[in-house]
């Protein structure tokens, strides 16, 4: 049990400055929007820590970005345009969504 508090503790450490950039940017987004309400501010919240979680990770394992400020940097633009960047992906998985149906006859 010990074992597993200590690589939950250990993670913890790894990720929370990427979600802090996250939330960081989500509070950035609400000074933005005037009239945001505190429901989707807090949803907002959760959707840019998920969104600066997966840029900080893809930053430092798939780019291979060594300079943590970078990271941080870019997971807090993430975080204030999370809502577009996970409206744009959508768009872009009804489209193939489309393609595939139409390909396969569907």
């Amino acid at each position: 049990m010990e074992e597993y508090i200590e690589l939950l503790n250990e993670r913890l450490k790894k990720f929370s400055p990427y979600v802090l950039g996250g939330v960081v940017g989500s509070i950035v987004h609400r000074l933005r929007e005037k009239g945001m309400s505190l429901g989707y501010f807090i949803a907002s919240m959760f959707v840019s820590m998920f969104v600066s979680l997966c840029v900080g990770i893809i930053c430092k394992d798939y780019f291979e970005i060594k300079q943590d400020t970078v990271i941080y940097v870019l997971t807090g633009i993430s975080g204030v345009f999370s809502k577009d960047l996970l409206d744009e992906i959508q768009e872009i998985i009804k489209e193939l969504s489309t393609i595939f149906k139409n390909k396969f006859g569907k």
